[in-house]
Formats: C-alpha cells, structure tokens, sequence
C-alpha cells in the first residue's frame, strides 16, 4: 500500500520497472542451491539417509564432474558472471563500500591460504575449506550487478521464503512420517 501510495505521489504508476532476466536466473539458481539435495552418496546426513525428497531430482548439480572436481552448479554460478558482465558497467548506483568489502574478503581469503600453504598445508584441503566462503560472495557480487530495481528484490525476497517454507514443509513430513 505505501509503495502504490509512493508511485502514485511520484506520478509512475503505469511505469513498472522490468524484472531484471539475470536477476531472475540468479534466483533460481539460489532456490536450487537451497532445496535441492545432494546424492546420498555425497550427502548421507541430511534426513539420515534415510529418505529423499522430490528435490533430489537436483542432485546431478551436486555431484562434481570427472576430471576437473567442479560441481555443475558452481560451473552455472560462475557462468552468471559473464552473463551479468554488461551490467556492471551500466550501473552508476552500486555500492562501492559491498564492492570494497568484497574485494578485501578475497584478499583475505586468497592470504590466508597462502599464508597456510606456505606453512606446509594443502591447496587441495584448503579449497573445500573456503569455496563456499567464495561461493556467498560471488553470490553477493552477482547480485549486487543484477537487481535493477524492486521487482528484482521482490523476486529475492520471494525465492528466499519460498526456499525456507519449502525446507520447513520437508522437515516437518520427515518429522511426522519417518521419526
């Protein structure tokens, strides 16, 4: 109601802003992430092994592909970085204070393993230690280059409850039928 009151106040109710197409993907790919399930032979603990749920059918994207050790779904978030590429340079209203504190996250993390491996640690172990650290903040990065307006949050906003209702129905089945 405050936003129609708002739009109407500034004279654009009939301009609605477009939903950004990469903002879209990138949701999706996060309600994947979020609901999907990993392979049981990859991921035994989540409800015990004992059942999987319709969403295991996103279990492919989990699994890492032969040769390189990437899973599909991290090669499709890295592929979002080309697609919102153009975006970035069309955007005079980012934050330069989350592109700071992004870049010194990276710095840090790309230290620290340094740091570790220069200590006598593994590069290997310490890739599964900090790429899902990477991962949230490509996420951020990425986000932050494809919401172009309101309706792009309202689609965040929307596939961030929809994942947790999702989730929460999940349990509450494996709760009533399984335990």
């Amino acid at each position: 109601m405050v936003v129609r009151q708002i739009r109407v106040a500034s004279g654009t109710v009939g301009s609605t802003p477009k939903r950004s197409v990469a903002a879209t993907l990138i949701a999706f790919l996060l309600l994947v992430s979020w609901v999907g399930e990993w392979p049981i032979e990859l991921d035994y603990a989540t409800f015990y092994g004992l059942w999987r749920s319709p969403f295991a059918v996103f279990g492919p994207l989990f699994e890492p592909l032969p040769g390189i050790r990437v899973f599909t779904w991290q090669l499709l978030l890295i592929s979002m970085v080309l697609f919102c590429r153009p975006a970035l340079g069309s955007a005079p209203e980012r934050a330069p204070d989350l592109d700071r504190a992004i870049v010194v996250s990276v710095v840090c993390v790309i230290v620290t393993v340094l740091w570790g491996w220069l200590g006598g640690g593994s590069l290997y172990f310490a890739y599964y230690q900090v790429w899902r650290f990477l991962c949230a903040l490509l996420v951020a990065h990425l986000l932050m280059s494809a919401m172009r307006s309101s309706r792009d949050l309202l689609t965040l906003a929307g596939v961030i409850v929809l994942a947790a209702l999702i989730r929460g129905v999940l349990v509450i089945y494996f709760y009533w039928e399984h335990i």
